[in-house]
């Protein structure tokens, strides 16, 4: 158990059996969280302001004129998460299992792919946290459906 640059996601250190992913190798996982989405998306200049424009104007503009960037008070959460993915080959996302778990999910990638390219990827599914549930999300990680989160960005 130990802290991080973010004073609300702390950070845990264990070891478990190995799987056949990881031809059952023992494996050290460093276990923390996210508190909601980690971005924050407006409209760009000059149509972020609330009275800078009409209201029907934003329903009229390119969806490419949004400007999407880490919130403000999630820097301290991006930056833990970038020493993390900068010293683990792998990332399991255990995140809520509908299309906003897997806009976050990508979110997450996003900041820890721009450290580590060769980062893996996995998406723990689970409908429960207890024992049996959690192993068996473990045994059998998938990798993230891309089709989910983009889902999300389009609305």
């Amino acid at each position: 158990n130990r802290s991080g640059p973010s004073p609300y996601n702390r950070l845990y250190d264990f070891e478990t059996p190995g799987t056949p992913l990881t031809n059952n190798r023992r494996v050290r996982h460093t276990v923390t969280s996210v508190t909601g989405h980690l971005m924050a998306s407006e409209f760009a200049e000059p149509h972020n302001k609330w009275h800078a424009c009409a209201p029907r104007d934003l329903l009229r503009e390119d969806v490419s004129q949004v400007e999407f960037r880490v919130a403000d008070d999630k820097l301290p959460l991006k930056q833990q998460l970038e020493q993390e993915a900068r010293q683990n080959d792998w990332l399991v996302l255990w995140l809520d299992c509908d299309r906003e778990g897997e806009a976050i999910a990508y979110e997450v990638v996003d900041v820890c792919r721009k450290k580590k390219a060769s980062l893996d990827l996995y998406r723990a599914v689970f409908s429960s946290v207890d024992k049996q549930s959690i192993q068996q999300a473990w045994r059998s990680l998938q990798r993230p459906d891309k089709r989910k989160a983009d889902a999300v960005a389009a609305r």
